[in-house]
C-alpha cells in the first residue's frame, strides 16, 4: 500500500540544489542568488533525493587547456550530525578544484566564500589585538 503522507513529508523536507554542469549547459556558469534587485536564476534548481543531503559546487580549472568548469549538484551526508558549510581546495594532477558544500535551498549558486567563519574570527581577533597594543603604547 502506498503512503502518500510519507511522500509529501519527503518532498517538504527535501533540500533544493542547483544541478548542472557548465561543460554541458553554458548557463550553469553564472547563477544569481536572490538580491533586492535581481531574482535568483532557478532554471537548474531541483529537489535532492533525500533529506540527508547537501548542495555542492565544484569549480575546476583544467591546467592544460585553461578551461574553467562548474558543476553544481546534490551530495549525500556521511555524518548526519555535521551540517557546517565549508569550502576546500584540491590540487590534482592536471587540474585544480575548489569544492564548496552548503545546506540551504539554492545555496550552490553563490560564489565561493572568501574564507570560513573560523578564518574571519581569527583575523578579526588579530586586528583587535593590534589595535589594543597600539592604544596601550600611546597611553604609556
Amino acid at each position: 500500500m502506498y503512503n502518500s503522507n510519507y511522500s509529501d513529508d519527503l518532498s517538504a523536507n527535501a533540500l533544493r540544489c542547483h544541478q548542472c554542469n557548465s561543460h554541458l549547459q553554458e548557463d550553469c556558469t553564472v547563477l544569481r542568488l536572490v538580491t533586492p534587485r535581481a531574482p535568483r536564476d532557478d532554471q537548474f534548481l531541483g529537489e535532492c533525493e533525500s533529506p540527508d543531503m547537501f548542495c555542492r559546487k565544484i569549480v575546476t580549472q583544467i591546467e592544460v587547456t585553461g578551461e574553467h568548469r562548474i558543476i553544481r549538484s546534490c551530495g549525500k551526508l556521511d555524518n548526519k550530525k555535521e551540517k557546517n558549510s565549508y569550502c576546500f581546495d584540491a590540487d590534482n594532477e592536471g587540474f585544480k578544484q575548489t569544492i564548496c558544500n552548503c545546506f540551504e535551498d539554492g545555496c550552490n549558486a553563490a560564489p565561493p566564500r572568501l574564507g570560513n567563519a573560523n578564518h574571519v574570527t581569527m583575523l578579526s581577533a588579530t586586528g583587535l589585538c593590534v589595535l589594543v597594543a597600539r592604544f596601550l603604547r600611546i597611553s604609556a
